[in-house]
């Protein structure tokens, strides 16, 4: 193959060229590159043609990798392109029902307009998944299941001294039984509310991860209202675990 380029290339559009200048070597590396991309992508060289068998199966490969890498580079960008044009329709059809259900109901533009700016910003937004939201997670056994369930909320478990203790003391017992039977991983975006002023506490919560902030509700509590910011590892309403209690705040 080399010799047959040298003998049909031998000189650029530009002028002459001999085998021990620079730009000899720049036609003979770009016009190997050319042959490279011309036969992956089927089109081909005039000028260059194999000469015997060997060259022969070495285009012939050449071309087989092209045509499989080609094929399977187009099949994996339409499936892509079908799945955002699915991914877009799907939220056009959102939209559309929300501004259908608004105008039913008679909602003022003031409320309407911040409505579907919040659907709009969360429909773009990435959101961490809770374990209702991997259906694979139901096959697997029970034990497999709960060790899982161990290994994702024991570091959050263990921030609280108390439930560390009893963790050390009963050998990671009250934890497997905990995490089967009474924690539960719940995910929550900007604006949303954990719970309400004079509601009932039925649970303890651990923040995992983020933020929030708490405010005393005034018409409640006896305090002034003031806002606390709640950071990672640390935990809010406690006494829903120990008596009878209702929120001052939320």
């Amino acid at each position: 193959f080399d010799e047959n380029w040298q003998e049909t290339h031998s000189a650029e559009p530009t002028g002459h060229l001999t085998r021990d200048s620079f730009n000899y070597q720049i036609f003979r590396y770009t016009s190997a590159f050319h042959w490279s991309v011309a036969t992956f992508t089927l089109l081909g060289l005039e000028n260059f043609s194999p000469v015997n068998s060997i060259e022969h199966v070495f285009t012939i490969l050449c071309q087989i990798v092209g045509m499989l890498s080609g094929s399977t580079l187009v099949s994996v960008m339409s499936a892509k392109i079908v799945e955002w044009h699915m991914l877009k329709r799907a939220d056009k059809l959102r939209t559309k029902q929300l501004q259908q259900y608004l105008h039913e109901n008679q909602v003022s533009r003031r409320i309407a307009v911040r409505v579907q700016r919040q659907v709009q910003k969360r429909q773009t937004e990435p959101q961490k998944l809770s374990e209702e939201d991997v259906p694979a997670l139901g096959l697997l056994s029970g034990g497999l299941l709960q060790q899982l369930r161990v290994e994702v909320f024991e570091p959050h478990f263990n921030t609280h001294p108390l439930f560390r203790m009893c963790n050390i003391i009963d050998c990671g017992h009250l934890m497997h039984r905990l995490c089967d039977e009474t924690l539960a991983l719940t995910v929550h975006r900007q604006q949303d509310h954990l719970f309400e002023t004079a509601t009932k506490a039925d649970y303890m919560y651990f923040l995992a991860q983020g933020s929030l902030n708490y405010f005393e509700d005034i018409d409640i509590a006896s305090r002034s209202l003031t806002g606390i910011e709640v950071k990672p590892g640390t935990w809010l309403c406690e006494a829903a675990l120990w008596t009878e209690w209702v929120h001052v705040g939320r």
